[in-house]
C-alpha cells in the first residue's frame, strides 16, 4: 500500500511512469534517490514556470482581445464574408470599413 501511494503522489505532481520507476529502482538497489528526485524537481519547475509564463502571456491577450471586441459595433461583428471578426482582426484596429473589406 506504500508503494501504491508513493506512486499516485509521485504521478500527482507529474512525474512519469519512467521517473516513479528510475526512483523506486534506486530504492530497491539501497541507494538514496533523493539527488535524482531533486534534479526531476528542477527540471519539473522550470517545465512550470515557462508554461505560467506562456499561461499569462495567452491571458493577457485574451483580455485585450475581450476588450477590443467588446467595443466593436454589432453590425461590424455580422458582417457577412467573415467566419468570425474579432479572431480575424486579432491585434488590428478594428472599424467598421476593415470589417466590410475580406480579409488579406
Amino acid at each position: 500500500m506504500e508503494r501504491i501511494a508513493f506512486i499516485r503522489r509521485a504521478r500527482a505532481l507529474g512525474f512519469s511512469l519512467d521517473e516513479v520507476g528510475e526512483i523506486l529502482r534506486l530504492r530497491e538497489q539501497q541507494e538514496a534517490p533523493c539527488h535524482y528526485t531533486l534534479q526531476l524537481l528542477s527540471r519539473k519547475i522550470e517545465k512550470v514556470d515557462a508554461r505560467i509564463a506562456d499561461l499569462r502571456a495567452t491571458q493577457r491577450e485574451l483580455r485585450a482581445l475581450h476588450e477590443a471586441a467588446r467595443a466593436i459595433p454589432a453590425h461590424v461583428l455580422s458582417a457577412k464574408g467573415r467566419i468570425c471578426h474579432i479572431i480575424e482582426n486579432q491585434g488590428r484596429k478594428v472599424s467598421a470599413e476593415s470589417a466590410s473589406r475580406p480579409p488579406h
